[in-house]
C-alpha cells in the first residue's frame, strides 16, 4: 500500500484541477463539520471512482458492504483489495490481498473523510497529509 499511497500522492499533485494543496488543510476542518452520518458517508461511498492522470491511473471500486477492489496502473499492473468501514468520519481501510511485490498484508490505514457526494471523493492521509481525490465513474 506504501507504493499504492506514493502513487496516489503523485496523481493528486498532478491533477489539473487547479486547487492548491496547501490550502486544502484548512478547507478540510470545514469540510468535516458538515459531513453526513457514518452510514451516509458509507452509502455514498458505494460505486467506481477513478484518477485518471498521465503518471496514475487508478480505478476504485466500492461495493456497499465496505469490500473494494483498485485496479493501479503505474510502471506495471496491479491489483489490491481489502475493506472500508468509516467510524467518526474516519475511514478506516484494511487492506487484505495486493498483487505488489513485498507488500505487507494485511495493513490497515487511517484516513479523514473531508468530502464525499455525487461526484467526488476527497479524503486526507492521516499518516502522509496529503489529500486524495478520486472522481466517481458510475454507481
Amino acid at each position: 500500500m506504501k507504493i499504492f499511497a506514493l502513487a496516489i500522492v503523485l496523481a493528486v499533485s498532478g491533477c489539473a484541477r487547479g486547487d492548491k494543496l496547501s490550502e486544502q488543510p484548512a478547507q478540510a476542518s470545514q469540510a468535516t463539520n458538515s459531513l453526513p452520518s457514518d452510514a451516509e458517508i458509507q452509502q455514498k461511498m458505494t460505486g467506481m471512482w477513478l484518477i485518471d492522470t498521465r503518471y496514475l491511473k487508478s480505478m476504485l471500486i466500492i461495493a456497499s458492504n465496505g469490500d473494494y477492489v483498485c485496479h493501479l496502473t503505474q510502471g506495471g499492473t496491479y491489483q489490491l483489495e481489502g475493506k472500508i468501514q468509516v467510524r467518526d468520519g474516519i475511514m478506516i481501510d484494511t487492506l487484505t490481498k495486493s498483487s505488489i511485490t513485498n507488500e505487507p498484508v494485511p495493513s490497515t490505514f487511517t484516513n479523514q473523510i473531508i468530502r464525499v457526494n455525487d461526484h467526488e471523493l476527497v479524503w486526507k492521509r492521516l499518516d502522509m497529509h496529503t489529500l486524495v481525490m478520486f472522481r466517481k465513474v458510475k454507481e
